[in-house]
């Protein structure tokens, strides 16, 4: 069983500054290319974005009444409850810390339906 989420953010989430905000979360490996970037965590959390973004909508249905222009959108896959030592919910945990330090306005959801994470001017929020 794999658990789908996702992550939409503003232009502060940079491919550069997600790269760095991942490595912070404690990521064993990340990889870039020219248009996509993608994470691996020992939980067996995996990262994926596309680098490319031609449609800019934000596709969260509970958007806690944040509104802007999607720059950078990733997909996070939870493949089981990982191993015994390794937790996949604390690694996305810290990933939303790290990305919230960029300053970037976003969104973590499960399938776009729950939002889990969200960040706006006041800050960091959870709803897990």
């Amino acid at each position: 069983m794999s658990l789908d989420l996702f992550l939409e953010a503003d232009a502060a989430l940079d491919a550069a500054a997600l790269a760095n905000a991942l490595q912070a979360a404690g990521a064993i490996e990340v990889t870039r290319t020219s248009d996509s970037l993608e994470a691996y965590f020992a939980s067996w959390l995996t990262l994926t974005a596309d680098l490319v973004i031609t449609d800019h909508t934000l596709y969260a249905e509970d958007t806690k009444q944040l509104d802007f222009s999607v720059a950078m959108r990733a997909s996070i896959r939870i493949k089981g409850p990982g191993p015994q030592e390794h937790s996949p919910m604390a690694d996305l945990d810290k990933i939303a810390n790290a990305i919230a330090r960029t300053g970037s306005r976003f969104v973590i959801s499960f399938q776009f339906e729950r939002t889990l994470y969200w960040q706006d001017a006041e800050g960091l929020h959870q709803d897990i």
